[in-house]
């Protein structure tokens, strides 16, 4: 079985995710879940928000503006696993976002970046942003 397929539990994803956070100065975060199956949540399992930016339980619409990152369960095994978490790519300027990827490998977990559709539609607004993310990302 590889660590792709090797689940872990929701509460252990959060508790390695919320050390992580802390351990870059993210220290008052939400992690919640929320259905894949609504546009508004990008085919997601969940988000990661600092508080000041969570508007509770009932809003499953993501803000690639503010967002820390996304879940996403691994399919073929029905549940989370080490590779479960995608960083928000244009909330994190490049520096920041490779900090947080190195803070989050020494919990044992490994992260992407998050990219709508997976990459297959790349939106010329998108690429944009992810050029200047070093001016407009709220994450330094």
């Amino acid at each position: 079985m590889t660590s792709k397929q090797t689940k872990i539990s929701i509460d252990e994803l959060k508790r390695r995710i919320c050390v992580t956070s802390n351990n870059i100065g993210l220290v008052d975060i939400v992690i919640r879940e929320w259905d894949r199956n609504l546009l508004d949540s990008w085919f997601t399992d969940g988000v990661v928000r600092e508080r000041k930016n969570d508007h509770g339980d009932n809003n499953y619409r993501m803000d690639d503006r503010i967002d820390i990152g996304y879940l996403e369960k691994n399919r073929e095994i029905g549940g989370y696993t080490i590779h479960s978490f995608r960083i928000n790519p244009f909330a994190f300027a490049e520096a920041k976002s490779q900090e947080f990827v190195r803070a989050l490998k020494s919990e044992g977990l490994i992260a992407g970046e998050f990219v709508p559709f997976g990459g297959i539609f790349p939106h010329p607004e998108e690429q944009r942003r992810l050029r200047e993310r070093s001016q407009t990302a709220i994450y330094m």
